[in-house]
């Protein structure tokens, strides 16, 4: 997928764009939009579309799978309780449904293979991207709300297909790593407000990661603020004393120690 303007934010894909880019950049809208973070939603042309669940789930599992992927196999994950004949039939009703709204061809077959359609672009791919990106950056992102804003949505939050719940931590990992980065460079600039917004949302994902609180911490420490970064610490310590019986690293430690010192 390129890295076209267009909304891939958490929210509806009308209104103005999240990307950065966006205000100076002519935007070229994809022909079909397939949303998965903050819960499902696509557009054709910029038309919201309704699809059964039945052919979500489909859509779903083919945008989180491999480029191609066996129809049975494919049957069996999403309907595992099935037999081998009405795997198929439902899968081909899921697809016919799907297909009955749109005139853009969503899911192409190749022999006993389904894939998505190459005009199918999804947010969850572009923010994978850009979330590694940003992690692997070594010096200040390009980056402002709209980073943050789609690296706080949850991969289809209300779904509870136990198929997806891999995925779903798999997202949550990419995105905490990505916003640690941020805050991280977001503070070495001055951004103090940026930094504090994408350590907290770190911290929201991943109450227990000490990485996240001391991304936190450390933006605090660079605005001034050694009170606010020695209550983010016991806040904390606090949490995982009660909860997990356990205690900061000597290296947190070790940095709030030194506040405490001076």
């Amino acid at each position: 997928m390129d890295d076209r303007e267009y909304n891939y934010g958490g929210g509806e894909t009308s209104g103005s764009s999240t990307h950065p880019a966006a205000a100076s950049t002519p935007v070229t809208m994809p022909r079909v939009c397939l949303r998965l973070l903050g819960g499902f939603g696509i557009t054709a042309q910029g038309r919201q579309l309704t699809l059964p669940f039945s052919a979500q789930r489909v859509l779903v599992a083919l945008a989180l799978g491999a480029d191609e992927q066996d129809r049975m196999i494919l049957g069996a994950k999403l309907y595992p309780a099935g037999r081998r004949s009405r795997i198929s039939a439902s899968l081909r009703s899921a697809l016919w449904r799907a297909q009955r709204e749109i005139d853009e061809t969503l899911v192409e077959s190749r022999g006993p293979h389904l894939r998505l359609a190459k005009s199918v672009e999804v947010d969850l791919h572009y923010w994978t991207r850009r979330a590694r990106t940003l992690t692997q950056s070594r010096g200040e992102p390009i980056a402002g709300g709209s980073e943050i804003e789609a690296l706080s949505q949850e991969l289809l939050p209300s779904w509870g297909e136990e198929w997806l719940q891999l995925d779903q931590q798999r997202w949550d990992q990419i995105r905490v790593h990505a916003l640690e980065r941020l805050a991280e460079c977001f503070a070495a600039v001055g951004r103090y407000l940026d930094a504090l917004e994408a350590g907290l949302t770190a911290v929201s994902i991943e109450p227990y990661r000490e990485s996240a609180h001391r991304a936190v911490i450390t933006a605090f420490i660079a605005e001034g603020n050694s009170a606010s970064a020695v209550k983010q610490y016991h806040r904390y310590r606090r949490l995982v004393t009660r909860e997990l019986g356990l205690q900061p690293t000597a290296q947190l430690q070790d940095l709030v120690r030194n506040l405490t010192r001076e």
